[in-house]
């Protein structure tokens, strides 16, 4: 009798299967086939990722071209000036992208620049000079007599309203006890200040129809006409005579 557990054990390379049947143990892969890639999806990869790095490429091409050699020649100047020296700071770029170099200059001030304003100033003092020297009339000369009757260059010293004003010279003047009378020039024109028939009046002489060498003066103040004539005054209005007045003391100083 034989006994099974004393059989040989099978030898492996001796296994029989049954005709028409399959292990599925075998052949693993067959049991679970891979999923297949279709070619033209990893030709459109492949061109993806070419153009990628072509555009990388020409990006960095560029960009190095612009940090390198676009701009060769760039500097910038800055000044400080302060009042015993002048700093100068010069930036240069490199021609290599590396730090960027500066470098400072002390140098003293010159004289050229320094004087910056002297010609406008020269130019306006002269302008003002040439202002400052207009023709003025001369200075009257008071003969002692008149002076001893209250007479000084500028008008009567006892009536300020008949006074010449700030550039005007004295070129007559006549008075009596209750009159005062003086004609003034300055700037071009004559003036003619009075006080006298109870009231006061300044007004332009006309050079026209004057002399003040011979010390005639006509003044139009319309409606009358004030004529001086010597050593007296005539108001005439619409050709009649309305008031006169003569003068025991007057001088033309013309």
């Amino acid at each position: 009798m034989t006994n099974p557990w004393d059989s040989s054990p099978d030898q492996p390379g001796h296994e029989h299967h049954t005709p028409g049947m399959q292990n599925p143990w075998d052949n693993p892969q067959d049991a679970h086939p891979q999923p297949t890639t279709p070619p033209g999806k990893n030709q459109t990869s492949g061109l993806l990722i070419g153009l990628i790095i072509l555009l990388s490429l020409v990006v960095i091409a560029v960009l190095a071209w612009l940090f390198i050699g676009g701009r060769p020649g760039d500097s910038t100047v800055a000044e400080t000036a302060s009042p015993d020296t002048v700093t100068v700071v010069v930036t240069t770029q490199p021609e290599a992208p590396s730090a960027t170099e500066r470098s400072t200059v002390t140098v003293a001030p010159t004289p050229s620049t320094l004087e910056t304003a002297a010609p406008t100033t020269s130019q306006s003092s002269a302008r003002s000079v040439e202002r400052s020297t207009t023709p003025q009339p001369p200075v009257a000369v008071i003969p002692p007599a008149a002076q001893q009757a209250g007479l000084t260059a500028t008008g009567w010293i006892d009536n300020s309203a008949t006074r010449c004003r700030g550039n005007e010279n004295l070129i007559y003047a006549g008075r009596d006890s209750d009159a005062w009378i003086t004609v003034c020039e300055g700037g071009g024109q004559m003036t003619y200040r009075s006080n006298i028939f109870g009231g006061t009046l300044t007004a332009t002489v006309d050079p026209a129809r004057s002399n003040p060498a011979t010390g005639e003066f006509y003044v139009n103040a319309s409606p009358s006409i004030i004529e001086v004539v010597g050593g007296g005054v005539e108001v005439t209005q619409g050709g009649a005579v309305i008031a006169q007045k003569s003068f025991p003391s007057a001088w033309v100083m013309y």
